[in-house]
């Protein structure tokens, strides 16, 4: 006789052969052949092991009870300690920089000057000075200073008389210099009086050659200077300005040239004007000519300004005179 199913038989029949959940995760089940495999995901559902086993022989009877069982507890995790490091283990690592490249070394200026003869002993200057580009060269000769500016690439050009022979020439540029020695053989067959002042030009060289009065053709200044190439044929002097410098440095200069037989009489005067009257105007004189050479330093006392339009004058050799008493 067969006795009715039991509650575990229904249970066995509809859950296969087991089951697995796992907490917040996915469910995965073996179904009978009435269903298909599916994954369902399971509710905040705790984290248990089920365990379902059916007993091997026909008779029930004796299977133990359904539980729940718990999962086994995972040890704690045990903290990893590190053993302290020994003092005296610790050794000093030197930490090496690798080299800087080194700095190229603070360049001169290279400054360079160079001289070529020309006619009426006259020396053709070429000056370098890559450190003074687009500013001041001072050129040096026979106590006359003059002031050259120089062009992007610190060149520049001056027409020099020269003073003495041999010419001993020096330029300055930046705190370096060069100095340059140079034959003038010519030098003995030419005269010349020279006018160097400091900043504002306001006095002037005057020459009156073989007793030309005022305005006339002999009459040789800046605004009427005569020919380099007349006084080669013997035609006279001929007046030449130097420096290009500007402010109340700059070095400038006018030079008078002519043969050396020729008669001039030499001045140098200044016209009262609003920017001279009452100044002490400062300048020098050089003379270079039969009678020898000189250089003297001239104050010319300008009237006030109650005498505009007036002219003063000293004359280059009464200056000559007076420095040398």
């Amino acid at each position: 006789m067969r006795r009715a199913p039991t509650l575990l038989d229904h249970a066995l029949a509809a859950l296969g052969a087991f089951a697995v959940t796992l907490a917040g995760g996915w469910w995965f089940g073996a179904a009978g052949p009435a269903s298909g495999a599916q994954a369902v995901r399971a509710e905040a559902a705790p984290a248990r092991l089920l365990v379902v086993a059916a007993p091997s022989g026909p008779d029930r009877a004796g299977a133990p009870a359904l539980g729940n069982l718990p999962l086994p507890r995972l040890p704690a995790e045990t903290p990893v300690r590190v053993p302290a490091a020994d003092p005296a283990a610790i050794r000093p690592v030197a930490l090496e920089a690798p080299p800087l490249p080194a700095l190229p070394a603070a360049s001169a200026c290279d400054l360079r000057l160079t001289a070529e003869p020309a006619p009426a002993a006259m020396l053709h200057l070429r000056l370098e000075a890559p450190c003074a580009a687009g500013g001041p060269v001072t050129v040096h000769h026979a106590g006359l200073a003059l002031t050259v500016a120089t062009d992007d690439a610190g060149r520049a050009d001056l027409r020099l008389p020269a003073l003495a022979d041999p010419a001993v020439i020096v330029a300055e540029a930046n705190g370096e210099s060069a100095v340059l020695r140079h034959a003038v053989p010519d030098l003995a067959r030419w005269q010349r009086a020279v006018l160097g002042w400091r900043g504002e030009g306001l006095a002037a060289l005057h020459v009156r050659e073989a007793g030309a009065a005022y305005g006339e053709p002999g009459h040789r200044h800046a605004d009427a200077p005569g020919s380099e190439e007349a006084a080669l044929a013997g035609e006279g002097g001929w007046v030449l300005r130097l420096g290009s410098g500007e402010g109340p440095e700059a070095r400038r200069a006018e030079v008078w040239t002519a043969p050396r037989d020729l008669s001039a009489q030499v001045t140098v005067e200044a016209q009262v004007t609003e920017r001279s009257c009452g100044r002490v105007l400062e300048a020098q004189a050089f003379v270079v000519g039969p009678q020898g050479s000189g250089a003297a330093d001239l104050s010319l006392s300008v009237p006030g300004c109650d005498a505009l339009g007036e002219w003063v004058a000293i004359g280059a050799e009464a200056a000559l005179r007076l420095a040398a008493r």
